[in-house]
């Protein structure tokens, strides 16, 4: 080992010597051509400056100059008696040295200044700078001239002639320091090359017997290498996955047992080197239905790594040319110096995974109990009609919405499998009934959609009718029960005037909703001109809106003070004003709605519950937020509930909660509810005004009057007060029967112990008149108008609505949004 360290030392200090020079006359040559660069553009440049007269050329010139004059200013300091390193490094960077290359040239001028033959070489380098230092007094006499226009074309030509033999003296200079540094270091690498050589002559001679002992070592490795190839043959077997490897002209060097299977090929493939492509094609169906070819040379040019091919059409040429699908793994195999060597194909058999995919792929688009398209892909479909209508000019297309009638009753009654297997028979009624051309689909519960191709000589409506005489005369008999049902179908035509999925939906949400409160079992088609039609639109456009404003937080909450006007109200009291509470809509404009615009939408499409809910919530909280700000102004709250909350067991618990949460004592609140709703729902009337009065609430019925049938109805509900109606009320003075009814309800409610409330006072002389008739209540303008919640305790008759911004602040509560 020690005579191989010797020999090996000095091999490497030559050579890393050897390098070091190398790198030293790298930079050394750099530097001069940086400088020969520098030379030449100063004297072309300004030689063509005293032509052109352009200033770009002068400030090349400049360029060229400023080069010239960082090389002359960093030799000045290499050349003094103790060099600045820092400064010089600075310099040579200015002429544009790169900075790996600067301390070769600073060694070489401070070490070898004056060592020949460097000495010489340095020396060349300064007389070449001699001809070019009266270039800058040259070209700023130029630029002077020409600007001031005060030097003769003489002068210009004689400053023309000096530069060009400037430029003609430097070249002599320049060739003999290339010449003599080549010249010098050329020696240094003879001795350097020679050394190495003996060196390796030497090194060879001590390593001949260890050549023999890695000979043998060699031999067993190889013996080794093919066990391990056997091992990792049997292992690539045993893998569920296809291989396939190949070399760099396409030829197969190995299949495992899966890809010998997959390709239809013996074992003698592989020992033959066949052509991948003889064995198969392989394509990519990741772009295109067709597939892309992935040929071998393709293939071969995507080696540099892996790469993934995760949806392949593998094409066996043997046994029939069978094609599977496939997931395929490309990877580069490295040779012995790390190229590229050859391929490996693995590819895994996805016809189980396809299956999977497909059996997905239809669930995703169908309804799982019908079979039919669902809501998704329909809408899809529909849209896609109403993008591309211009490519159906010999057909038209309309839309139907089919809805069964009284199908809660099939459930309710036979149970839901009765109504599962209805569905499925209506589903395959619908699809017999119609062409293969229409598109039927369950939107959701008993609703079908139906996209209708209509051709010329048949109409939509013909369609439907024939619909509709199917389902109605159809018998489906489930276990011993024989089940019938009617539909109600609305139409609308996909025509110019219908721009959007959701305006044709819509649309047909309309019309057949029309269709059901018409009777049922008939056909609506949606017309524009149609009355009927316009108030449902509108309705439902309304929806919407609320929707809206319920996530967006802008309904709020105004009062109106509810005035004792008898002796005993007045004594009754409640430490405090009574309000109603009354509720707003702002839109993102800040225009206040009014109820009477959005309360029959919300009624007739069922958001009361959610608007009540929002209402007592609201209330309650903000009567609580009063109080903690020492303001008690409102005393007794009056809200408004919705026939629909009536049946609703959770809204009892809803309110209790808020109470408790908000520390407001239930005698706080009096819920009203209309005399139509209560009799309409009189047993759920009772129960729910029994349980709010059980919790220590105030009941009042409102619209009171309006059903002259009520008034035998009043003693079964246990209210606190009765609202007369205000159609009764505005018109008191100038007609005796409203003056009448007015007292009769009132002394009805006081036969019956409850106080009453006349609504609609608009004036003194309707408050007087309430007063000598011995109304305990009064509400209206001339009592006081609606304001926001928070203020209205406070508020003047002239002043301005809140901010559409919402704030809750104790400090001065708002609520109008």
């Amino acid at each position: 080992m020690l005579p191989f360290a010797t020999i090996m030392l000095p091999m490497v200090i030559f050579a890393l010597l050897g390098l070091y020079i190398s790198a030293t006359a790298r930079a050394l040559t750099s530097a001069e051509s940086l400088w020969a660069k520098g030379e030449r553009d100063a004297v072309y440049f300004l030689e063509r400056y005293s032509w052109t007269r352009d200033p770009g050329d002068y400030y090349a010139f400049l360029g060229g100059l400023e080069t010239l004059q960082a090389f002359y200013e960093a030799r000045l300091l290499m050349d003094a008696p103790s060099p600045d390193y820092k400064t010089t490094k600075v310099k040579l960077l200015a002429a544009g040295l790169d900075e790996q290359d600067v301390p070769g040239v600073y060694t070489l001028f401070v070490r070898l200044r004056h060592v020949q033959p460097f000495k010489d070489v340095i020396d060349t380098w300064s007389v070449a700078d001699r001809p070019l230092r009266a270039l800058p007094v040259l070209g700023s006499r130029l630029r002077q001239g020409f600007l001031l226009n005060d030097i003769d074309e003489e002068e210009v030509r004689v400053i023309r002639n000096i530069v060009h033999q400037a430029g003609t003296d430097v070249r002599e200079p320049a060739r003999d320091f290339a010449r003599l540094l080549g010249n010098a270091f050329r020696p240094i690498f003879t001795v350097l090359s020679i050394a190495v050589v003996l060196l390796g002559l030497s090194l060879l001679f001590l390593l001949t017997p260890r050549l023999r002992r890695l000979q043998d070592e060699n031999r067993q490795f190889s013996e080794e290498l093919h066990a391990e190839k056997n091992l990792v043959a049997s292992t690539l077997d045993a893998v569920g996955d296809a291989v396939v490897g190949t070399d760099l002209r396409g030829n197969v060097t190995y299949l495992n047992a899966v890809a010998r299977t997959m390709l239809g090929v013996g074992r003698e493939t592989e020992e033959g080197a066949r052509p991948l492509a003889k064995l198969c094609r392989i394509y990519d169906m990741s772009k295109s239905e067709s597939g892309d070819l992935l040929s071998f040379e393709w293939m071969r040019t995507q080696a540099s790594r892996k790469q993934q091919y995760p949806h392949v059409k593998l094409h066996s040429r043997a046994g029939g040319g069978a094609d599977q699908m496939v997931s395929m793994v490309l990877t580069p195999v490295p040779d012995s110096k790390g190229k590229v060597g050859g391929l490996v194909l693995a590819l895994r058999d996805k016809s189980v995974e396809m299956q999977y995919l497909s059996n997905l792929s239809w669930q995703a688009a169908h309804d799982a109990l019908t079979g039919l398209y669902n809501r998704r892909e329909f809408e899809h479909r529909l849209e896609k009609v109403l993008q591309h209508r211009e490519e159906f000019p010999h057909a038209q297309h309309a839309l139907l919405f089919v809805d069964l009638d009284q199908f809660k009753l099939i459930n309710d009654t036979h149970g839901h499998s009765a109504g599962d297997e209805l569905l499925k028979q209506i589903a395959q009624l619908l699809v017999e009934s119609l062409d293969s051309a229409d598109l039927v689909a369950r939107l959701g519960g008993d609703e079908f959609g139906v996209l209708l191709t209509v051709p010329r000589g048949e109409t939509a409506q013909g369609k439907a009718a024939r619909l509709l005489k199917a389902i109605d005369e159809a018998r489906i008999r489930w276990q011993e029960v024989q089940l019938s049902v009617t539909a109600s179908i609305g139409i609308v035509a996909l025509n110019q005037k219908t721009q959007t999925l959701a305006e044709a939906m819509q649309m047909v949400d309309i019309a057949c909703y029309l269709a059901k409160e018409r009777g049922r079992n008939r056909i609506q088609t949606y017309g524009e001109d149609d009355a009927e039609l316009k108030v449902r639109s509108h309705e439902m456009g309304w929806v919407q809106r609320l929707r809206d404003a319920l996530e967006e937080d802008r309904l709020c909450l105004y009062a109106q003070q509810v005035a004792p006007i008898s002796a005993a109200a007045q004594q009754e009291g409640h430490g405090g004003s009574h309000f109603e509470v009354l509720i707003r809509l702002y839109e993102r404009d800040g225009t206040i709605i009014p109820p009477v615009q959005f309360i029959p939408a919300a009624e007739r499409f069922g958001l009361m519950p959610e608007i009540d809910r929002f209402v007592i919530t609201r209330a309650i909280e903000t009567l609580a937020a009063l109080r903690r700000a020492g303001k008690p102004e409102v005393a007794f709250c009056s809200i408004n509930l919705s026939g629909t909350s009536f049946g609703d067991e959770s809204l009892l618990k809803y309110i209790r909660e808020n109470l408790t949460r908000f520390r407001i004592a239930a005698g706080s609140i009096c819920f009203e509810i209309t005399e139509t709703a209560a009799i309409g729902n009189l047993a759920k009337a009772e129960a729910f005004i029994r349980s709010l009065k059980e919790m220590g609430c105030h009941f009042a019925l409102d619209d009171f009057g309006v059903g002259m049938s009520s008034f035998g109805y009043l003693k079964r509900l246990d209210v606190d007060y009765l609202k007369i109606d205000g159609s009764f009320v505005k018109e008191m003075l100038v007609d005796q029967t409203d003056r009448t009814m007015v007292e009769m309800i009132n002394n009805l409610g006081h036969v019956t112990g409850k106080k009453t409330i006349a609504e609609f006072v608009g004036s003194a002389e309707i408050l007087e008149a309430l007063k000598l008739i011995g109304v305990d209540y009064a509400q209206g303008y001339h009592v006081g108008k609606p304001q926001p919640f928070s203020r209205a305790p406070k508020l003047k008759k002239d002043e301005p609505p809140p901010s559409p911004k919402p704030s809750l602040d104790a400090g001065s509560l708002t609520l109008a949004d």
